[in-house]
């Protein structure tokens, strides 16, 4: 019996312990720990009432064991936290104290003071040093220090710009380095089109766009069109019209509790409520009836885009079929660049031009006139040196009889005061009807 009353007094004063802890500490887990230590324990001590000793002390003493752990760790955590407080504290200090210092030479440089000439202004400097919270005794050490402070930033704020300019040069080589590099590249990448692809790959482009922009219009019309039938809803103008007061009621009701002079004072109020409730009824329906025809506005305009934005649409789909209608015929001959007259070439450090036409005109299936079309290489050498090449894409239309200017964009490291030596290889050539 004495082991009982002993394991009793053992955990009532753990779940004393444990609940003191958890305040002190305001953990939540601490709580939780707190709670379920209590349930256990009255769990425990129904064991020992019931005579089962053995399993009640096994379990206040379990509870025991996790409240002392509960407290350990609420022990180590509340310690970071004022670590971690101490830190901070010390930190925003630090921070003030900047501020403080910062202010203090802007003071003295406004008051003119900052080179303390004579008594009066370094008696000056100490009143705005006290002011501030800083150390009186060397206000001449103050305002060096900052003089020297706002020197380190501006050299600090220059090291940065001219390294920002230093890394944006580094960049622009780079890059260049990155494009002379994916012009070689290019030989190993195919051109992707043949025959009417090329053209309608364009109005394709062009196409998804106006798609993107059709889908957000319908959006937005939508989104306009929800917010007129809702403000045009009876559930929504029941909320803003008022009801109006019965003035018969309300005078019958006033008769009955004051007599007559009383009921028609009170029909009287009814009547004079309805006029404020008819005013602002009115107002009501005006502010509902602008929105309403703001929203409609807006709807409009979106609709009127779309409208314009579909003609484009159905402009670039027209082009697409027209150009699918296109014939399109092999060039049979073995060396596709002989049927082209290349004149007037241009090569410069970025760019690359050259004027194109064909030598004679073109005819496919025996009476159709045509265009040549698609790709080439220019091969470019310097001193017998392979510098580098460029692919050249006939424009739209292809290349007929007419002289066609093309400007390629390049950087290929040419130099300029070198003659340039040019071979010119086919990729992919077609005709295609005019």
């Amino acid at each position: 019996m004495w082991a009982i009353y002993f394991l009793l007094i053992m955990f009532g004063g753990a779940i004393l312990f444990a609940i003191c802890k958890g305040l002190i500490d305001g953990m939540g887990f601490g709580n939780f720990c707190i709670a379920l230590g209590v349930i256990a324990g009255i769990v425990g001590v129904c064991f020992l009432l019931s005579g089962n000793t053995l399993v009640g002390g096994i379990v206040i003493s379990v509870v025991l064991l996790i409240t002392i752990i509960c407290c350990v760790i609420g022990s180590k955590y509340k310690k970071e936290a004022e670590e971690t407080q101490r830190a901070n504290e010390i930190k925003r200090k630090e921070e003030e104290k900047k501020r403080n210092l910062r202010k203090f030479y802007e003071q003295c440089k406004e008051a003119g003071i900052d080179k303390l000439e004579t008594e009066s202004q370094k008696q000056r400097a100490i009143l705005y040093a006290k002011e501030l919270g800083l150390d009186e005794n060397d206000v001449a050490a103050l305002i060096k220090g900052e003089i020297e402070s706002i020197k380190a930033e501006k050299d600090a704020e220059k090291a940065r710009v001219e390294k920002e300019k230093s890394d944006k040069i580094e960049k622009q080589k780079s890059d260049k380095y990155k494009r002379d590099a994916a012009e070689q590249q290019k030989l190993k990448t195919p051109y992707p089109y043949f025959g009417q692809e090329k053209r309608i790959a364009v109005w394709q482009e062009k196409l998804d766009e106006v798609n993107k922009v059709i889908a957000g219009l319908e959006q937005e019309i939508k989104r306009w069109s929800d917010a007129i039938d809702y403000a045009s809803s009876s559930k929504h103008v029941n909320t803003v019209i008022q009801s109006k007061v019965d003035p018969y009621i309300a005078g019958g009701i006033g008769s009955a509790i004051g007599g007559a002079g009383a009921g028609m004072m009170a029909a009287l109020d009814a009547q004079k409520e309805n006029e404020k409730i008819e005013y602002e009824n009115e107002k009501n329906v005006k502010r509902l009836f602008e929105s309403v025809t703001n929203f409609l506005i807006l709807k409009q305009q979106k609709e009127a885009e779309r409208s314009k934005q579909l003609k484009f649409r159905w402009e670039y789909e027209d082009k697409i079929k027209e150009i699918k209608l296109k014939l399109v015929d092999e060039i049979k001959i073995e060396n596709p660049m002989d049927l082209l007259e290349i004149h007037d070439v241009k090569v410069t450090q970025k760019k690359f031009k050259i004027d194109l036409s064909l030598k004679d005109d073109a005819l496919i299936f025996g009476d159709v006139n045509a265009v040549i079309d698609g790709a080439f290489w220019a091969h470019i050498y310097q001193d017998k040196e392979y510098i580098g090449s460029v692919r050249v894409i006939f424009p739209y239309d292809g290349v007929g009889t007419k002289t066609s200017k093309i400007s390629v964009d390049t950087s290929l490291g040419i130099n300029p005061k070198k003659e340039c030596y040019i071979e010119y290889e086919a990729e992919k050539l077609w005709f295609i009807e005019q």
